[in-house]
């Protein structure tokens, strides 16, 4: 699978007491600048102050670099159900999403990479209900690529290995709904390339899983 490009742009903003939700087709900014240029001049004429910057936590979009450095700071920006779009290059960072309805989302399956580096224990790991990781590459961390699951705590999160299967308490570790993992390579992973343990209603499609 080749790139995978976001095709809508979001955003809310306040005005006179009201908060408005705006959805765009990037294709239409591009074809209506001198519109959106318009509706921009009129928002700071009439003192609308929009929301959802990268700047704070309530951003719907936030691209990296360009709105945040690292992918630690995109979460810390992105609001619950918002999008962090990855440009493509070498990430070498862990990323724990804790946000309902997060999607992570690379510009390149294959430019858009997460390196453990051999000494990070996992990539991408969803903790919230309704994560969505798609079209990047995840690699050589310790233990998982990408995993998501309902079993965390303080300590972080964790999936049982090995022969044996304990049942979990579901009031304790409620099982983790709607999740997705598409158009993702995991490659050289210690443990699992890509996993759900405790997680439940999710899909998890057109997938590369390897060790070289």
């Amino acid at each position: 699978m080749g790139s995978f490009a976001s095709a809508r742009c979001e955003s809310t903003f306040e005005c006179a007491g009201y908060t408005f939700y705006m959805s765009l087709s990037t294709a239409r900014l591009r074809l209506s600048g001198a519109v959106a240029a318009a509706i921009s001049g009129v928002l700071l004429v009439t003192g609308c102050v929009a929301v959802g910057q990268p700047s704070d936590s309530n951003a719907m979009l936030v691209s990296v670099p360009q709105d945040a450095p690292t992918l630690a700071a995109a979460l810390a920006a992105v609001s619950p159900g918002g999008m962090i779009l990855i440009s493509p290059g070498t990430y070498s960072e862990q990323l724990i999403i804790d946000k309902v309805d997060v999607t992570v989302r690379g510009l390149d399956r294959n430019a858009t990479i997460i390196d453990g580096g051999g000494i990070r224990p996992y990539g991408i790991v969803g903790i919230a209900d309704g994560v969505r990781i798609e079209n990047l590459t995840v690699r050589n961390a310790t233990f998982y690529g990408v995993l998501v699951t309902g079993l965390h705590d303080e300590n972080g999160p964790n999936a049982e290995s090995g022969d044996g299967y304990t049942r979990l308490d579901p009031e304790k570790y409620p099982p983790l709904q709607r999740f997705a993992i598409n158009y993702v390579t995991a490659s050289n992973n210690g443990l699992y390339g890509i996993y759900a343990f405790n997680a439940q209603h999710g899909q998890i499609e057109l997938f590369i899983a390897q060790h070289d």
